[in-house]
């Protein structure tokens, strides 16, 4: 009998990839110094156009997910092949980016206690597209990432990938 792997993908910072183990890839405009990791530009926090997305400069969190969403959409080529790809595959996948470590998430924890990360709205993507996909987040993406951009379903890693507590459904 065939044993069927369920790929599994896990949303954290450049900070904490270092400690896990996985095929890990950048989701950012750039990457801090030190890495030169495999590129997912496709999922980089830019418009279709490919210009930077901040969200204090398109005019707030509804308007960026807008955009981003839109950028998706003009790279769903991409985006697809990538899902398809994810569906195959064995290795954990670790998606990476700066956030919470960024100046600008620093200040929103301190002065919010939540931060918004784009990686969030890929694992909703995920979680949408590849329901079967065991997505996994970071203790802060679980604890901190504004919940409108946290996905649905998903598990809680510690800083060595090792799962810590299972997120209730109800």
């Amino acid at each position: 009998m065939k044993q069927v792997t369920v790929p599994q993908v896990i949303l954290t910072s450049f900070h904490h990839a270092k400690r896990m183990q996985g095929d890990k890839f950048s989701i950012c405009r750039f990457q801090p110094t030190g890495f030169a990791l495999p590129e997912l530009r496709f999922f980089a926090a830019e418009d279709a156009n490919g210009q930077k997305l901040r969200i204090k400069d398109v005019g707030g969190v509804e308007k960026f997910e807008q955009l981003y969403r839109e950028a998706l959409a003009s790279r769903w080529k991409e985006v697809s092949d990538w899902l398809d790809w994810l569906r195959r595959t064995s290795s954990p996948v670790l998606l990476l980016c700066w956030c919470p470590f960024s100046e600008e998430t620093k200040a929103s924890v301190k002065t919010d206690g939540t931060f918004l990360c784009h990686s969030g709205l890929i694992g909703k993507l995920i979680n949408r597209h590849c329901p079967e996909t065991r997505l996994m987040l970071d203790e802060e993406r679980a604890r901190q990432l504004d919940v409108r951009w946290r996905p649905e379903s998903y598990e809680v890693v510690n800083v060595h990938g090792e799962v810590e507590l299972q997120q209730s459904l109800f």
